[in-house]
């Protein structure tokens, strides 16, 4: 994975551990100041990446990949666009990234509670 991210195949790795797979998101979100669309089921942790549909590929060919959404949602000048996560087709958190980052200021875990 670092290889990969070292070498601009993907964009980004994060693991999803304490807070689980939401508050991984919306750490990714706050860092690269973009949004997101995700819609999720029933599936077991692991390391979250974001990249060019190529890298995904190669990463593909040697190891489980299953995606789960986009980046994208706006600009850091427009906001940083939302982050949107859906499970089992219901939304379960809409908000924009500046508002994760102020949550991450003061303790994300409470925004996901």
């Amino acid at each position: 994975m670092r290889e990969a991210v070292r070498s601009g195949a993907l964009s980004s790795a994060h693991d999803v551990a304490e807070g689980g797979l939401a508050v991984a998101l919306a750490e990714c979100a706050i860092a690269g100041r973009l949004g997101a669309a995700i819609s999720l089921g029933e599936g077991a942790a692991g390391i979250l990446v974001s990249g060019p549909e190529a890298g995904l590929r190669a990463l593909a060919e040697r190891t489980q990949v299953r995606l789960i959404g986009l980046v994208g949602g706006g600009s850091a000048a427009e906001g940083g666009g939302r982050l949107r996560i859906e499970l089992d087709g219901e939304l379960q958190i809409d908000a924009s990234v500046e508002q994760l980052a102020e949550a991450h200021r003061e303790g994300i875990a409470g925004l996901f509670a």
